[in-house]
């Protein structure tokens, strides 16, 4: 791997990560956000991340794979695949979620410190989940630099509003908007150290078979992330109508930005 192509990856993926900071960033300059707007651009990236997820990357590893083993190539992808959900399944066996809703009738600092809670909870559970979407991202762009594009943008677009759930955790919290965005953007380092440890562990390791692996499992990533995070978080804040108008209007997007 040459420094040139090193470099393009790895500033791909910090770009994906610094998309949470641009959320914590919209989260205490507006203080407020709209529950609608909030619903609308969880359902567009997930929209983003099942269409690319569906139409370009597992593919894109069904198509490698048949250059080594054709005979069985869409099912090493399709296993591969539903592992990358199982491994997110199993991951968020280990994070507990903070409650939701507080209630209205506690004292201003029981909530701040629910807030709180809601917000380290967020943050640490961001943190695991970026690690392999930044390694996934790293060797996608690596490897094969329009793939890791549509991979980053899909990344890039989700990470915003979880960016903006946590920093208006903190914010509600702690009334401290420099610590807030902080935050935000420490959940998104996670990115690059993932691309970082990816390259330290794989760089000997870069061929078609081993892409594709990535490719599959990194659909199955992003699907979870799409199905089980981002849609169902989006129905907490706006009802079926916006979520369904977001999730396929992510879809429209991305298809058009694909095609030209």
């Amino acid at each position: 791997m040459v420094d040139i192509i090193f470099w393009q990856a790895f500033m791909l993926t910090a770009l994906a990560g610094l998309a949470t900071g641009i959320g914590g960033l919209i989260s205490v300059l507006f203080k407020h956000v709209d529950d609608k707007y909030i619903a609308f651009t969880l359902s567009f990236s997930a929209g983003v991340m099942i269409y690319i997820s569906f139409m370009e990357i597992m593919p894109s590893a069904i198509e490698n794979i048949n250059r080594y083993a054709r005979e069985i190539s869409a099912y090493y992808a399709v296993i591969v695949f539903f592992a990358g959900i199982g491994m997110m399944a199993f991951i968020n066996r280990f994070i507990d979620d903070a409650p939701k809703i507080i209630p209205a009738d506690q004292p201003l600092d029981a909530k701040k410190k629910q807030a709180l809670l809601a917000g380290i909870v967020t943050c640490l559970g961001i943190i695991i989940h970026n690690i392999p979407e930044g390694m996934a991202a790293f060797m996608s762009s690596a490897y094969d630099l329009k793939s890791g594009f549509v991979i980053v943008v899909a990344i890039t677009l989700h990470n915003i509003p979880e960016g903006l759930c946590i920093a208006s955790a903190f914010y509600y919290a702690t009334q401290n908007r420099k610590r807030a965005l902080l935050t935000a953007l420490l959940a998104g380092l996670a990115e690059p150290f993932g691309g970082l440890l990816a390259y330290f562990l794989f760089r000997n390791y870069m061929n078609a078979y081993s892409m594709s692996i990535i490719y599959a499992l990194a659909s199955g990533v992003m699907i979870y992330i799409a199905l089980q995070e981002l849609l169902s978080k989006a129905r907490t804040y706006a009802g079926s109508a916006i979520c369904f108008l977001g999730w396929v209007a992510g879809m429209i997007v991305i298809s058009i930005g694909l095609l030209i």
